[in-house]
């Protein structure tokens, strides 16, 4: 900033609350689901409105909540002694409706070993929480550990 200048306020410095209620239920010994509300994601902070939603005019344009509200679901299945995890997880944004989705698979092929391909697959139109380009492009993941 310039001297002189004064620094726009990025946050206010208001209090603000964020939260997370869910549940999660074992249906059988292979097959657990976990379901989510999520108040306000990890990028999103402050309290009020000023998210501006573009229009192809001015008059249209509005503002929306600081904090967005989303619904997350998963299911994980266990087969082959427990050696191997199907995961399907999903965040779905209430406000825009956009989503991502995140399958994976985890093998245990051996003691102390870990196997895993998965994705973040990126849903939504580009003005949305999850379609902007700045949420960042789906992606495609393999990963090995190996524990001591």
């Amino acid at each position: 900033c310039p001297p002189g200048a004064r620094r726009p306020v990025i946050v206010p410095g208001d209090p603000f609350a964020k939260w997370t209620v869910g549940a999660d239920y074992s249906f059988t010994p292979t097959l657990y689901g976990n379901v989510q509300w999520v108040h306000g994601f990890v990028d999103e902070f402050g309290n009020g409105q000023d998210v501006r939603v573009a229009a192809p005019t001015p008059e249209e344009e509005h503002l929306l909540d600081r904090l967005g509200d989303y619904a997350v679901a998963g299911l994980d299945h266990r087969r082959l002694s427990d050696t191997l995890l199907l995961r399907l997880f999903c965040i779905y944004a209430l406000r825009d409706g956009s989503a991502v989705v995140f399958p994976q698979v985890v093998w245990n092929p051996w003691d102390a070993t870990e196997l895993s391909l998965g994705a973040f697959v990126m849903l939504g139109a580009f003005d949305t929480k999850f379609g902007d380009p700045a949420a960042g492009a789906p992606e495609v993941f393999a990963k090995g550990k190996v524990y001591f």
